[in-house]
């Protein structure tokens, strides 16, 4: 797979304070190399981290795993975390050299047909929110590029996607691990640790050791407790603790 990110309109954010206020999108897909389909993407106020991994772990979720995830050497693409995440799934991540933009040529094409056949609809009709937006784009996605034969293909990517490529299916625990978090934390006297300004229980038998807290992305406040390899449960907030009975 490939990825990018392009600027996208400004569209309406209005609050109470600035009832017309209007913010920059931008659009961040992940493209097939093979077929080119685009097995996931979005408009969003800002491509970050966590744009990507959302996006990854719904495309993986559907499609499977690719080979490899071919990308610039942007900020959200040159971390260890996205590094790690791949190899977990088995997948490896290859930028792009420096100063040779041709290895983008599949994306930028893309964004052509995005910018001469999608974009200007908006002029005619803009959209009025967020997710009004990204509608739109998964129906043009959907309903015409991915119908649409491909110049250099000579396929449409519906047809095309399948008959070559590899993509290893993944169970929903294999996904979680993957994007799991891991943090070190050093367990006190007390049998706590600190998280995210909070003070937490631990499991019994870990009185001043290390150990590794593991949390999925969209679940920070869930957590547990791991040293090495063996899980020995949960962490609770002190300040949620059931209180022993006396």
């Amino acid at each position: 797979w490939q990825s990018d990110v392009m600027n996208g309109p400004w569209i309406p954010d209005p609050t109470a304070e600035e009832p017309t206020r209007t913010r920059a999108t931008y659009c961040l897909v992940l493209l097939d190399d093979y077929s080119r389909r685009v097995v996931a993407g979005r408009f969003a106020w800002a491509a970050d981290a966590a744009l990507l991994e959302e996006l990854l772990a719904a495309a993986v979720a559907q499609w499977g795993a690719p080979a490899r995830v071919y990308c610039d050497n942007g900020q959200i693409y040159a971390s260890d975390r996205l590094t790690t995440v791949l190899a977990r799934l088995g997948t490896r991540v290859v930028h792009t050299p420096p100063y040779q933009p041709a290895g983008k040529g599949k994306q930028e094409r893309f964004w052509g047909s995005l910018q001469a056949s999608f974009l200007p609809e908006l002029h005619v009709q803009p959209a009025d929110s967020l997710g009004q937006l990204n509608t739109w784009f998964a129906a043009w996605l959907e309903e015409h590029y991915h119908r649409r034969v491909h110049g250099t293909t000579g396929e449409t990517p519906v047809a095309r996607w399948g008959t070559g490529g590899v993509h290893r299916p993944q169970t929903l625990e294999q996904i979680r691990a993957a994007f799991r978090v891991v943090v070190d934390r050093r367990v006190d006297k007390t049998g706590q640790v600190r998280w995210q300004g909070a003070r937490w229980i631990v499991p019994e038998g870990l009185l001043q050791t290390t150990v590794q807290l593991h949390y999925d992305p969209p679940h920070p406040d869930v957590l547990t407790v791991w040293q090495q390899d063996p899980c020995w449960g949960p962490a609770v907030r002190s300040d949620q603790a059931v209180p022993a009975p006396a």
